[in-house]
């Protein structure tokens, strides 16, 4: 696809979607360019999630339809509800050295857990009925019966 294609999908859709997530406190820049990394298609920056900023790179060479972008558009905007545990690898990773093993297998499994993360939210998000997405405002207390002896 170019850019200008993906552009209109993400620009039709990214409102609606961001309110979903309840990521609209969020402010999100969209870039559509090559992420940098091979075989990645889209690739999200939140490291200026301490103030709520983001950024999204889509590549759009890498998509062939309005399902994938939109696909990739969720997955990389799914990534905004980690950046709580960025603070926590910040603080346990700051005794590793770059560019050794430790480095390097602390980054393969952060990955590991973050894509894991998203995978299965989305899944879950896919695959749950409608109205099984009840707000928790919305659901009613169960009411005990008292006995009195």
């Amino acid at each position: 696809m170019d850019s200008n294609e993906v552009k209109a999908i993400v620009e039709a859709n990214i409102r609606p979607m961001v309110d979903a997530l309840c990521l609209a406190h969020w402010r999100i820049g969209i870039n559509y360019t090559k992420t940098g990394r091979d075989n990645w298609i889209a690739m999200c920056d939140r490291s200026g999630g301490d103030y709520f900023v983001a950024s999204i790179i889509i590549d759009p060479e890498m998509h062939d339809d309005e399902r994938e972008v939109l696909k990739s558009l969720r997955h990389e905007l799914l990534h905004l509800h980690l950046t709580p545990f960025d603070l926590y690898r910040d603080a346990m990773t700051q005794h590793i050295v770059n560019d050794t093993p430790e480095a390097g297998q602390e980054n393969r499994l952060w990955a590991f857990a973050c894509e894991q993360t998203l995978v299965n939210v989305e899944r879950l998000l896919v695959n749950l009925p409608r109205e099984s997405l009840k707000l928790v405002s919305d659901l009613k207390p169960v009411k005990k019966k008292v006995t009195t002896p």
